[in-house]
């Protein structure tokens, strides 16, 4: 276990929180991602909720790994899309804004929202998988 990290598997809604307790570093944030891997790959959980307000800021080349490298390997080893409700501080959605490359909500093997609204994070993440039941 991390101390910068906490992570929370909720089986009624299968899905998987995820809380950054403190700024981390470029280190810690990979760590952190393979052990959100590890718990959603024991679950099987493919619904998400990163919650990144207190996280920090990331480079470049971290988002780039997460987005080129992480979610394809997570979604191969979770065989199938993964679904992201980030929930994030209004200031960090203003600077996204300002970066739209930094942030994709389709990239194929996931699926991600920007919320600053955690029940509407959730919400969405519970209606996707509903969507997905259906289908």
């Amino acid at each position: 276990m991390v101390d910068f990290l906490a992570l929370t598997h909720q089986p009624a809604t299968s899905v998987l929180v995820a809380r950054w307790l403190r700024a981390a570093t470029p280190e810690e944030l990979q760590q952190g991602y393979h052990e959100l891997l590890s718990v959603a790959t024991l679950h099987k959980v493919r619904y998400w909720l990163l919650d990144l307000r207190r996280r920090g800021p990331v480079s470049t080349e971290l988002v780039q790994w997460v987005q080129q490298t992480f979610f394809p390997h997570a979604a191969r080893e979770l065989q199938g899309s993964i679904y992201l409700s980030y929930f994030i501080s209004p200031d960090h959605l203003e600077q996204l804004q300002l970066q739209p490359d930094w942030f994709a909500e389709d990239q194929g093997h996931c699926l991600a929202r920007l919320f600053t609204d955690e029940r509407q994070a959730t919400e969405w993440l519970s209606q996707t998988r509903q969507q997905e039941q259906v289908a």
